[in-house]
């Protein structure tokens, strides 16, 4: 539940992530929970900003393929308002420089919506 374990920190009023949570989740409950984890560290009315790989299904590491729960822009418009974020804003996907295995990189801001 702490993703910062073992240290221990006040929240946050702003949380960055990039390519982190996106690209080590297996399936959509791995995703959620890392998600819900991370999000845990924001204040009630803190900010999110963050970028995630476009439909993103498998990441190759020196011969070794991990395999990639996919999400896409309509994805993350469904599930941050479960997980108590208001989408401020959404960049259109920008395409990769480079051949990898996903479709493009979107960022996303967001606002963790006071109980």
């Amino acid at each position: 539940p702490n993703p910062l374990e073992p240290e221990e920190f006040p929240s946050f009023d702003v949380l960055t992530m990039g390519g982190v949570v996106d690209c080590i989740s297996k399936t959509e409950d791995e995703l959620l929970t890392g998600l819900r984890n991370s999000f845990s560290l924001l204040k009630p009315d803190g900010y999110f900003v963050g970028f995630f790989a476009k439909n993103f299904t498998k990441w190759i590491h020196q011969n070794t393929v991990y395999t990639i729960f996919p999400i896409n822009e309509k994805y993350i418009e469904k599930i941050f308002p479960t997980l108590g974020l208001q989408i401020i804003s959404m960049t259109p996907s920008i395409p990769p420089d480079y051949h990898q295995e996903y479709e493009g990189i979107f960022a996303v801001s967001a606002i963790k919506k006071a109980k």
